[in-house]
């Protein structure tokens, strides 16, 4: 989709809207990797895990599609001298909030795959004890 360059009046709304929207696809990304967390610590399987990954993902397809329809409206605004712009101050301040929720995101993200590290390592601990058990025991009787 070829996004079209409106006027900085429609195009600031367009962004506040468009901004407004990421915002709330972002705080449920955050959700679900709170809920990811929480899958993985109560052992609730990597079957919820997945699930919950394939929804971030499908929310983070949505976020793309919004950046690509607001290009046009981001071109209008940036080339409109700040002076001539007050309203880039709200636009400023919704973007600040956006990018603190993805930052909660990647911080979560970064918990989320050192517990999944952590847990893969515990696993190949416990699949070797038990081949070292195994040929120990089987090795015995042969």
């Amino acid at each position: 989709m070829i996004a079209t360059k409106p006027s900085p009046d429609v195009a600031v709304e367009e962004l506040t809207r468009g901004y407004e929207e990421q915002a709330r696809l972002y705080a449920r990304m955050l959700e679900l990797s709170l809920e990811e967390r929480e899958a993985l610590r109560q052992g609730g399987g990597m079957d919820r895990f997945m699930d919950l990954f394939a929804e971030k993902e499908d929310l983070l397809r949505l976020a793309g599609e919004i950046d690509e329809r607001m290009a046009g409206a981001k071109e209008s605004v940036m080339s409109t001298p700040p002076a001539d712009r007050p309203d880039r101050e709200r636009l400023g301040a919704l973007l600040d909030c956006v990018a603190m929720v993805i930052e909660d995101i990647r911080s979560v993200e970064t918990a989320n795959a050192v517990f999944l590290d952590a847990q893969r390592a515990t696993h190949a601990n416990v699949r070797e004890d038990a081949a070292e058990a195994a040929a120990v025991y089987w090795g015995a009787d042969c």
